[in-house]
């Protein structure tokens, strides 16, 4: 891993399985760690989602990965960007099958 990074997304799974590794390597600041229907967690902080009907998860973490990029290039501020992002994958896992999420969607609801 590139110690010149300033985020690395993980899942929970990949942090449980890996966090000594990377907390003796002092990558733990830089952690956003996706908890599935718990939103994820950075830098001590966690940050929930409401919960909805979920149909299906494939591509749910492609789809945060997307919206936080996105989120940040947009707001230049990881929170937001982390916010925008849950936005996305909440709206996606609705959907049947692997789905995209649009702009218009996610600013109605």
């Amino acid at each position: 891993m590139d110690k010149d990074a300033d985020y690395i997304k993980i899942n929970e799974l990949e942090y449980k399985k890996n966090h000594e590794l990377l907390s003796d390597k002092g990558f733990e600041e830089k952690l956003i760690v996706t908890l599935g229907s718990k939103g994820c967690r950075w830098n001590g902080k966690e940050f929930p989602v409401k919960e909805v009907p979920v149909k299906d998860v494939s591509g749910a973490g492609d789809t945060f990965i997307a919206g936080l990029v996105r989120g940040y290039l947009d707001t230049n501020n990881i929170e937001s960007a982390m916010e925008f992002a849950q936005k996305c994958t909440t709206h996606v896992v609705q959907k049947h099958g692997v789905a995209t999420v649009t702009l218009k969607e996610i600013q109605n609801g």
